[in-house]
C-alpha cells in the first residue's frame, strides 16, 4: 500500500479503489471513471451535498476539518469491508470514496461514494453501507455557519448514540 499526493489532497493508491481527501471540488466524472470495468455491471453513485436551510436555519457554508492520513486509512478499511461483504466469491468490487475538506457552500458536493459490482443489488447495498459507515467513522468534523451563528454538527446516529 502506497500513499501518493494528488494535486490538492491526499490519495491512497491501492489496487483499483480510488480514495481521496482534499480541499478542491470533487470531480464527479473522475469518481465514476475510476470504477470503469467491463466485468462489473452494477455501478451505484452517491453524492452528498451541503444543504440550506438545515434545521430551519439558513446555511452559508460548512467548514470541514480532518486528519488526512487517518481518513484515508479508514476509507481503505471501508472499501475492504465492502469487498468482503458484497464482492461475491471472487471479491470483485471496486470502491471510490472522495471527501472534501475546507469550506463547502450549499449545493456543492462534500462527499462522493461509488461502488461497482457484478450486479446492481450488490452495488447498491455496498454503496449504502459505505456511505453510512463513512459518516459514522471518518475522522472529519464539520462546522455549520449561517444566519444563526456557527455550530459543530454531530455525526451520524448509531444505535441511539450521536457521534
Amino acid at each position: 500500500m502506497t500513499q501518493g499526493l494528488d494535486v490538492d489532497g491526499a490519495r491512497l493508491e491501492r489496487g483499483r479503489d480510488d480514495l481521496w481527501v482534499g480541499t478542491e471540488p470533487i470531480d464527479v466524472a473522475r469518481v465514476a471513471a475510476a470504477l470503469e470495468d467491463e466485468s462489473l455491471g452494477g455501478v451505484a453513485l452517491f453524492l452528498g451535498r451541503v444543504r440550506s436551510p438545515n434545521d430551519g436555519q439558513v446555511v452559508s457554508h460548512l467548514d470541514y476539518e480532518g486528519y488526512d492520513a487517518m481518513i484515508l486509512a479508514t476509507m481503505a478499511s471501508l472499501a475492504d469491508e465492502a469487498r468482503t461483504a458484497y464482492g461475491g466469491t471472487d471479491g470483485r468490487l471496486l470502491v471510490a470514496i472522495h471527501h472534501r475538506l475546507g469550506r463547502v457552500r450549499p449545493g456543492e458536493v462534500s462527499m462522493a461514494v461509488a461502488v461497482a459490482a457484478a450486479h446492481r443489488a450488490a452495488a447498491l447495498a455496498a454503496c449504502a453501507v459505505v456511505v453510512e459507515e463513512a459518516k459514522r467513522r471518518l475522522p472529519i468534523w464539520k462546522l455549520e455557519v449561517g444566519d444563526g451563528g456557527a455550530r459543530y454538527v454531530a455525526g451520524a446516529a448509531v444505535a441511539g448514540e450521536v457521534l
